[in-house]
């Protein structure tokens, strides 16, 4: 396991469990297969929900993008939040998808010694490659 990477740890459906590595520095969360890093095809999803930026010294600042449901951290509503390592995050107001963030300090959380597997939960390069047409992606 790398924990290196920030990533985000699924709390609830039927992807909890699941990690999703956040491995680029503008990290965009929606419904939308063509401009989301991490897709999330619920009807109370945004397109494009919120967006995780990680600036030069690694600190990830979670963004709403507009969604018409918002987004939640530690169960407050928020537009725009430097996130902490344990914080909780909720997408839409009825918390149906729900991550803990942990910032990939080296340390493993308390949660990952349940023995599940620890999938990374991306898109493959190739993918992202067809998506914009070229070597990578165009998601700002």
């Amino acid at each position: 396991m790398n924990d290196e990477h920030a990533y985000l740890l699924w709390r609830s459906g039927p992807r909890a469990g699941s990690r999703a590595l956040i491995d680029c520095d503008y990290f965009i969360i929606g419904r939308d297969p063509t401009r989301c890093h991490l897709r999330v095809t619920l009807a109370g999803i945004s397109r494009q929900h919120a967006a995780l930026k990680t600036d030069a010294e690694g600190a990830v600042t979670l963004i709403d993008l507009f969604s018409r449901n918002g987004t939640y951290v530690n169960g407050e509503a928020v537009c725009q939040r430097k996130l902490a390592d344990g914080d909780q995050i909720d997408l839409g107001r009825d918390g149906s998808v729900a991550f803990d963030y942990y910032a990939g300090s080296g340390q493993v959380a308390a949660s990952d010694s349940s023995g599940l597997e620890e999938p990374y939960i991306t898109l493959a390069q190739d993918e992202r490659a067809a998506m914009s047409g070229s070597e990578g992606p165009e998601f700002r």
